[in-house]
């Protein structure tokens, strides 16, 4: 399968476009981009070095040139083309992928099971569920999307409210400032994570309740009820 750690199989079929898929999201899901990024790389830049120039396309022999050949089957181009959407331009940091973001009072936020636009997101005692796995995806501004592993709806300020103490809710994903967030860890190890059209922190009202909403607040940067685990 491999040359000096590039892959190189001449099989006609695609099964490393599902294998570029699957480390993706490994990397992604399990924070291992450390362990596995150089190498996604060393195969990354293969494959642009030995394309097909005039339709930068390059076959699943990554080691070699790929051939003039207008006969071959397209099922020997599609690996190439997914290991290169699944291997970032720089390394992601251990923010990107799966994570249950948990407060300070070991409760976690949570999409309480629902899965329409403008659902309340509440808090619950830390799980195991599913309802508390969220996906963080970074954009190119440096902001982030988090979007719940049950509704795959994203976390949104509503109507890109500054008012403090507004419930926070989930909504199709989209790129829009209300469903971006900057997380940026505190001196403890903590995160302080803050909506980018309001300007105001996730803040659990130091609830011990079930159920309770999801708020957003100004920053205090002694409340607890604005710090979070990423976990």
């Amino acid at each position: 399968m491999y040359n000096n750690g590039v892959i190189t199989t001449g099989q006609t079929g695609g099964w490393s476009d599902e294998f570029a898929r699957g480390i993706g999201h490994f990397c992604r899901d399990n924070r291992m981009w450390g362990t596995y990024y150089n190498w996604m790389t060393l195969n990354a830049n293969a494959i642009m070095s030995r394309r097909r120039a005039d339709y930068n396309l390059t076959w699943n022999k990554w080691d070699q040139q790929t051939p003039v050949d207008n006969n071959s089957s397209p099922q020997q181009y599609t690996s190439a083309t997914a290991w290169l959407q699944y291997t970032p331009v720089s390394m992601p940091n251990n923010i990107w992928g799966r994570h249950v973001i948990v407060g300070m009072n070991n409760m976690a936020i949570d999409c309480l099971g629902l899965t329409a636009n403008n659902s309340i997101v509440g808090l619950w005692g830390l799980g195991p569920s599913q309802n508390q796995i969220w996906d963080f995806s970074q954009n190119s501004d440096g902001s982030w999307n988090i979007v719940n592993e049950v509704s795959w709806k994203a976390l949104n300020d509503p109507g890109a409210s500054t008012a403090n103490g507004t419930k926070m809710v989930q909504w199709n994903a989209t790129r829009d400032s209300n469903s971006r967030w900057w997380v940026d860890v505190q001196s403890d190890g903590a995160y302080k994570i803050w909506n980018q059209a309001s300007g105001l922190a996730l803040d659990s009202s130091s609830t011990t309740t079930n159920g309770q909403a999801l708020v957003q607040w100004s920053w205090v940067s002694t409340a607890p009820q604005q710090r979070w685990r990423i976990q």
